[in-house]
C-alpha cells in the first residue's frame, strides 16, 4: 500500500477514522496512519480506500473493523502505580474525603477511563485493600476499567503481567500482590474481585449511561487519553465526566492533560506533583465540612505563605520573601524536586525563621525519596511553629511511609488537634482549595488507619 496516501479517498477515510476513534493525534501523521490503514486493508482484502471507507462508516457492519483499527492505533504503555504523586493524592486527599462523605451509604464507585491493560484500576484496588481495608469493611466497592482497545481489555481481564509493567513496584512487595510464574506475574485474586472491565469509546459511546453502569461515580480517573483528542472533543469528554460524578466527586486527569479552562465547572485542588478536580456539591459529611473552596484560578500549590515573616523588598507585587516562597512552591507543584532543592539551598540563609520554607523543602525532599531529610525539615517547621497543622500532617505521612505507625499516629493526632482549633471553613494558607475542616477529616482518617 505504498501509494495509499495518493488514493483520492484517503483524506475522507482519514477523517472518518479520526472521528470514530477521537485520535486527533494522527491529523498530521499521514505516514503512520496510512501504514495502519494499509495493514487493515490488506488483512481484510479490501480493494481500495473507497471500499474500506464504505466498510468503516457502516454503523453496523463496520463496528468490528473500527474496533480493529482502534486496537492498532491506541497505545498501551502503562504500569502499576504510574505517577506515584497521583496515587499519593488519592490516598491522602481523595479517599479520606470520599469515605467521610459516603459513611452512611457505604459505597465507593470508581471509573478508570482509558485503562489500557488494567494496571491503573488494579493499582487502586491494591491500595484500597492494603491501606483502607478496615475503613471500607462492609462497603460495596466497584472499580470499572474501560478502554476502546478490546485486546488491551482481554489482557486486563487475565491480570497477568511482565516485569516491565511492575517496574515501579518494589521487588520486595511484588509477592504481596502477585503470584510469580515462569513467564510473568499473575495478580492475586483478592485484588481482582472489586474490578471489572468493559469496552467503551469516549469519542462515540454515550456517558453517563445507566445501561452501561457508567454513572454515579465518586472518582473518575482519565490520564493521558484526552491528549490525543481534538480540543472540542476534550471539552465534551470532561463535561461528560462532570455529569458522571456525584456531587463532591473527584476527577483525576493526567499531569499533561489540557489547561484549566476546560475544568471551570470543578474546584481545583493543587497537591504535590499533581492537580486534581472536585465537582462542587452540598452533600458535606458534617456541618464543619469545608464549604468555601475557591473557584479554579491560576494559583499553584503553596503559592501563599503560612506565616507572615519580615516584609522585605517587594517582587512582582509581593514582599521578596513571599515571592521567593511562591516560586519555590511552583517548582514543587510541577514536580521539579531537584530544581526546587537547588533553589531552596540558594535562599536558605534568609529563611531559618520561616516554618513555611521548611515545609516546602520537606516536600521536595520527599519527592526525591529523601524521607529522613524530609522528616528533619518538617520537625524544624514544627519547632518554629508548633501550631503548623500541615507540617504535623505531612510528618505523619512520612512516618507512615517508613512503617513507624505509632509515631505517625501521634503526628496525625497533633495535626487534627491543631487544625481543629481553627474555623472549619477557614482556608489553609499553604494549599489552595484546602480548609481546616478538610484537613481535620484527612488527619482523623489517617489516624484511624495508623492505629489499626
Amino acid at each position: 500500500m505504498t501509494n495509499l496516501m495518493s488514493d483520492p479517498f484517503f483524506r475522507l477515510l482519514k477523517g472518518a477514522v479520526i472521528k470514530a476513534t477521537g485520535m486527533q493525534f494522527f491529523a498530521d501523521k499521514d505516514d503512520e496512519l496510512a501504514e495502519v490503514i494499509g495493514r487493515r486493508i490488506e488483512a481484510i482484502g479490501a480493494a481500495d480506500c473507497a471500499a474500506y471507507y464504505q466498510l468503516v462508516t457502516d454503523p453496523q457492519e463496520g463496528r468490528a473493523e473500527r474496533d480493529e483499527l482502534a486496537n492498532e492505533l491506541t497505545i498501551g504503555e502503562t504500569y502499576f502505580f504510574r505517577h506515584r504523586e497521583l496515587f499519593d493524592a488519592i490516598r491522602d486527599v481523595v479517599l479520606p474525603d470520599v469515605i467521610a462523605r459516603n459513611r452512611d451509604k457505604r459505597r465507593l464507585r470508581v471509573w478508570s477511563a482509558g485503562c489500557a491493560t488494567g494496571a491503573e484500576p488494579y493499582s487502586l484496588a491494591i491500595m484500597l485493600r492494603r491501606e483502607f481495608a478496615a475503613a471500607l469493611e462492609g462497603w460495596r466497592v466497584h472499580i470499572i476499567g474501560t478502554d476502546i482497545n478490546k485486546k488491551f481489555l482481554a489482557i486486563a481481564s487475565r491480570a497477568k503481567y511482565g516485569d516491565w509493567a511492575l517496574r515501579a513496584t518494589p521487588e520486595g512487595e511484588r509477592p504481596l500482590y502477585f503470584h510469580a510464574e515462569k513467564d510473568g506475574w499473575s495478580l492475586r485474586p483478592e485484588f481482582r474481585e472489586t474490578v471489572s472491565f468493559q469496552a467503551h469509546n469516549l469519542a462515540e459511546d454515550p456517558f453517563p449511561s445507566v445501561a452501561d453502569d457508567l454513572y454515579d461515580f465518586d472518582i473518575v480517573i482519565c490520564r493521558n487519553v484526552t491528549i490525543y483528542f481534538a480540543e472540542g472533543l476534550v471539552g465534551e469528554v470532561i463535561a461528560g465526566f462532570h455529569e458522571c460524578l456525584v456531587e463532591g466527586g473527584w476527577l483525576l486527569p493526567g499531569h499533561a492533560e489540557a489547561g484549566v479552562d476546560l475544568f471551570r465547572a470543578f474546584r481545583t485542588v493543587n497537591v504535590p506533583g499533581a492537580v486534581i478536580y472536585q465537582k462542587p456539591g452540598e452533600d458535606r459529611p458534617s456541618e464543619d465540612w469545608a464549604t468555601d473552596i475557591p473557584a479554579p484560578d491560576e494559583e499553584s500549590f503553596l503559592d501563599r505563605d503560612a506565616d507572615s515573616g519580615d516584609q522585605g523588598r517587594e517582587a512582582g507585587g509581593l514582599p521578596l520573601e513571599d515571592a521567593e516562597l511562591a516560586a519555590l512552591g511552583k517548582l514543587i507543584d510541577r514536580g521539579e524536586w531537584r530544581l526546587a532543592l537547588d533553589f531552596a539551598a540558594g535562599i536558605e540563609a534568609r529563611y531559618s525563621h520561616r516554618s513555611a520554607f521548611f515545609l516546602r523543602r520537606a516536600l521536595a525532599e520527599q519527592g526525591l525519596g529523601r524521607v529522613a531529610e524530609a522528616q528533619e525539615s518538617l520537625r524544624k517547621a514544627i519547632f518554629i511553629d508548633r501550631q503548623y497543622a500541615l507540617a504535623h500532617y505531612y510528618l505523619g505521612v512520612c512516618l507512615r511511609g517508613q512503617g513507624d505507625l505509632s509515631a505517625a499516629a501521634r503526628a496525625f493526632a497533633n495535626a487534627a488537634s491543631v487544625a481543629g482549633r481553627r474555623r472549619a471553613d477557614e482556608g489553609v494558607s499553604d494549599v489552595e482549595g484546602l480548609t481546616f475542616g478538610t484537613l481535620v477529616r484527612m488527619a482523623e482518617t489517617q489516624l484511624r488507619m495508623a492505629r489499626q
